[in-house]
């Protein structure tokens, strides 16, 4: 199974803290981390703390609810959406 976001991985993890819709780019997602977190937001830091059984499914539903059937040319087309949600949602589910 492959999994996609449009347009970054930042999307799921803002989607375990916080609403995605009115971001658009790489910058806004970077910038919305950081909000959420409380400080800068880095790719090379751990966020498992951020990151509770809880958030991981809010997060599931959220990718959800924007890419309902997880189809990789609906995320292409559809922006601050992402696959990953499937992928997680067969982990919790087994």
């Amino acid at each position: 199974m492959l999994a996609a976001s449009n347009l970054s991985f930042e999307i799921w993890l803002i989607m375990h803290l916080g609403d995605v819709s009115r971001l658009e780019t790489q910058d806004d997602y970077e910038r919305e981390l950081s909000r959420l977190l409380g400080r800068r937001y880095e790719k090379s830091e751990g966020l498992k703390d951020h990151l509770t059984d809880s958030s991981v499914r809010k997060a599931v539903g959220m990718g959800s609810k924007r890419i309902p059937d997880g189809d990789l040319v609906s995320c292409k087309m559809t922006a601050n959406s992402t696959t990953v949600w499937q992928i997680v949602s067969r982990i919790i589910n087994g």
